[in-house]
């Protein structure tokens, strides 16, 4: 059987909660480059004006691996999520949500439900798992924050 992997972490944005939720769901083709992933590409599939699907490729030795995500926002509530359809996490499902820290900065609470589709995984399998994906999320995540608090930075000097 699967296993499901939880976890979560905040990250920091210089930002007021209102301009963090804009620029994290302002999705586009250009995104993967915010993070300097060259091996990336992105199309958006807007279904209403609150949902969505990612169709994201990613070039790896063996191909293109495709991974398509529903992504639903909540713009009263500075949330949204993203359920994966397809891909090696098909239905894991994580979950962002924007909170004012104060008037002029914020910080995003991550929660992750991951499905790991390999079978009789220990328990150190699954703690060691847990460690490497939030590792690797939460890095994504510093970096994006370092972008947008960039951007703000050179639109508050023009």
């Amino acid at each position: 059987m699967s296993a499901t992997i939880h976890y979560m972490f905040t990250q920091h944005f210089e930002v007021p909660a209102k301009t963090a939720y804009s620029w994290c769901t302002s999705f586009s083709a250009e995104d993967f480059s915010l993070i300097n992933q060259e091996n990336a590409e992105r199309e958006i599939v807007p279904l209403t004006d609150e949902v969505l699907i990612l169709r994201d490729r990613y070039k790896t030795g063996q191909g293109w691996l495709i991974k398509e995500k529903l992504v639903h926002l909540y713009p009263d509530e500075l949330m949204w999520t993203s359920t994966h359809l397809s891909g090696p996490n098909k239905h894991s499902q994580f979950m962002y949500k924007i909170k004012a820290e104060t008037k002029q900065t914020s910080y995003l609470v991550f929660t992750a439900n991951y499905i790991e589709d390999q079978k009789n995984l220990s328990g150190e399998d699954v703690c060691l798992l847990t460690e490497k994906c939030c590792s690797v999320d939460s890095e994504v995540w510093s970096r994006l924050a370092e972008a947008l608090n960039k951007q703000n930075r050179k639109k508050i000097k023009h």
